[in-house]
């Protein structure tokens, strides 16, 4: 009895695809950032930004063109004067913990400066099993999807939507003595000359006459602490919105800065975008056009917005607690304001701040695509203002707080969180929203430290409300008339009390945040879910060609690690036979507590089998065909697993 297997023709395609790449790129072609010292007194200097770009028809077909014209383009830079800047620049250390090298300097005039390249390095945070390997230069050669010079044109828009940022300058490092330790290294390095945010000395303003300058881990354990300090959610979301437009898909929380300003005896913190690599990012070519199905941040900078997921995935987890109290007008009064500041003439102008030879390669199409997505912007935020706003989390504060949730009877969730102590520094109220059903799913209320006090009361609801009371001796207390399961308290720490009303659920289980399966983000996805579908092909004797469609789904869920629900099925037909293949499986967690499910069902009319008899000695005295069988299969599995242990993770708001 023998089967027949089948022979995936994606996987020979891809396998001939990496042969290609192989005989068009030898390894360790891609080896350091190029240099090209300036001569001495030059006030200017003409240098090729990345040889290591260049690539010919089939190549660029696979790999995609990218920007490769502008890294490989002739490009006069200039040299950076270090007597003028800043009173005069002394260099201090070198920095880059992700793709960049740069060079720090401390100037005369008391603030800091900072040189980032132009070209990047991704392999430094390369897994070391892919060190020296094709795939360590297939992902430096896909730095060529960066624009180089992008930097410019952001700033121009900036300015004219009046976010705070710090300007870029495109230099060249001089080969000069006062470098000293760091000649070597630097001389030559082309890059973008950036004032780093700092504060004022001796309580003096500091930069955009800001009183305190924070990195994002302080500015979030400062938000924790008290509600006396407060993030300008305005402010925040208008960058998001030109980072939207910009296609700059990589904002999560190292990529900001926070400049607080007095607010009364409290404080407002406005966000300072940093490192602008990612805008205007093109991934092009076959192969990105593959990945792009499993990993939608493969994004490209056209005329049209990209998947919303893709363009945004980075930055969720900041974007979901900055974001909680913005309503849809405020959105949408947002986005009008965007569109009117940013006018053909605007963008035009921001345009030409690129180098001239930047400009003729790429000028026209960034103008085009800024102002189609400047006119398509609504539509885009409006998705991505959905998306949010299906699960919602709200943030409050070490401190003693109450909280009030009210359901309406049509169905709307009203919430306001503000201090116990009426005689605190912010009276009333610091948190107000409502949330709409048609919006809405489910809000998530986190009480943090602090003897905090909540009371959901009103109508039958239709939002689920979570509240978890974190640290601290804390009182809950239901009396809505929502349907059991539609509220639910948790709380392992501290002296609790629980009124449950009609319906609320508690629970008192420890649980801690399983850490992030990605880098962007601190903890993993308990909202929202991904999906994907992509045909399938392949090929054996007896069925013949094999066409079918594959669906996979992930959902993300509170508590549920790693997952809620997945969900994969499949469809195909053959050439050789009416018979079909289908199949479901599916997976979900936490069914009961430690107790997951699944389902495995399957039809198949394809497999095939040649029956010669009993034994080895078996004589085949007839044509093969004369031994085919085809089966008929079906299938249906469930199964209950239960399982052992408590997450490991971190506490959310330990307190």
């Amino acid at each position: 009895m023998r089967r027949h297997g089948y022979r995936q023709v994606l996987c020979s395609v891809l396998a001939s695809l990496l042969a290609l790449l192989l005989s068009l790129t030898p390894l360790g072609t891609f080896a350091q950032i190029s240099k090209s010292p300036p001569p001495l007194g030059a006030r200017t200097h003409t240098v090729v930004p990345a040889e290591r770009y260049r690539a010919a028809g089939l190549k660029r077909w696979l790999l995609g063109s990218d920007y490769r014209d502008l890294w490989t383009s002739p490009l006069e830079v200039p040299v950076l004067n270090l007597d003028s800047v800043g009173s005069g620049l002394t260099p201090l250390r070198t920095g880059g913990f992700g793709q960049s090298v740069s060079l720090h300097f401390q100037g005369n005039d008391g603030r800091r400066y900072v040189v980032r390249s132009l070209d990047k390095d991704p392999t430094k945070r390369l897994l070391p099993q892919l060190k020296n390997t094709f795939a360590e230069d297939i992902i430096q050669d896909q730095i060529s999807a960066l624009h180089p010079t992008g930097a410019l044109v952001v700033d121009a828009l900036l300015e004219a939507t009046g976010i705070l940022h710090a300007s870029h300058r495109l230099v060249i490092i001089p080969d000069d003595p006062r470098l000293g330790e760091f000649r070597e290294e630097f001389a030559g390095l082309v890059g973008m000359l950036v004032l780093h945010p700092d504060e004022g000395a001796d309580n003096t303003p500091g930069f955009a006459g800001s009183r305190r300058i924070a990195g994002s881990e302080t500015f979030f354990e400062l938000l924790e602490e008290s509600p006396c300090d407060r993030v300008d959610a305005r402010a925040f979301l208008k960058a998001r919105l030109l980072d939207m437009l910009i296609g700059d898909k990589d904002r999560h929380s190292g990529q900001w800065r926070w400049a607080g300003f007095p607010a009364g005896s409290c404080r407002v913190w406005l966000p300072i975008p940093e490192d602008r690599d990612q805008a205007f990012v093109h991934f092009d070519g076959f192969v990105n056009w593959i990945t792009r199905l499993p990993r939608p941040q493969q994004i490209k900078f056209e005329a049209g917005f990209p998947n919303i997921v893709g363009l945004t995935f980075n930055g969720w987890e900041v974007d979901r607690e900055l974001l909680a109290e913005l309503e849809k007008p405020t959105w949408d009064s947002l986005v009008a304001a965007v569109a009117l500041e940013l006018t053909d003439s605007v963008i035009d102008a921001a345009v030409r701040r690129l180098p001239p030879a930047h400009s003729r390669l790429s000028g026209d199409h960034l103008s085009q695509a800024l102002k189609s997505r400047r006119d398509r912007l609504a539509t885009a935020a409006d998705s991505y203002y959905h998306l949010i706003s299906s699960s919602v989390d709200i943030k409050a504060t070490d401190l003693a707080e109450r909280a009030e949730l009210e359901h309406g009877a049509n169905g709307d969730l009203r919430v306001r969180v503000g201090l116990r102590d009426a005689d605190a520094p912010r009276a009333g109220p610091y948190f107000r929203r409502t949330f709409h059903p048609d919006e809405t799913r489910e809000v998530r209320l986190y009480l943090r430290g602090g003897d905090d006090s909540v009371e959901v009361t009103g109508a039958s609801g239709r939002i689920v409300v979570r509240v978890d009371g974190g640290a601290g001796d804390d009182r809950f207390a239901n009396s809505s008339m929502s349907n059991a399961g539609k509220t639910r308290f948790y709380d392992s720490r501290g002296a609790n009390d629980f009124v449950v009303g009609t319906g609320a659920k508690v629970d008192v289980r420890p649980w801690n945040r399983p850490p992030a399966r990605d880098q962007a983000h601190k903890f993993a996805l308990d909202w929202g879910g991904r999906r994907l579908a992509y045909p399938l092909f392949s090929y054996a004797p007896d069925p013949g060609l094999l066409f079918a469609v594959s669906f996979y789904s992930e959902n993300y869920g509170y508590r549920k690690d790693p997952f809620k629900t997945q969900h994969a099925v499949v469809a195909g037909i053959i050439t050789n036979g009416p018979e079909p293949i289908v199949g479901y499986r599916g997976t979900f967690r936490s069914l009961w507590p430690r107790i997951d499910g699944s389902v495995r069902i399957e039809y198949s009319g394809l497999d095939f089998l040649r029956f010669h008899g009993f034994g080895n000695e078996t004589e085949v005295p007839n044509a093969a065909s004369f031994y085919k069988l085809q089966q008929r299969n079906a299938l249906i599995f469930p199964t209950l697993a239960i399982r052992k242990g408590h997450n490991r993770g971190a506490r959310e708001g330990a307190g």
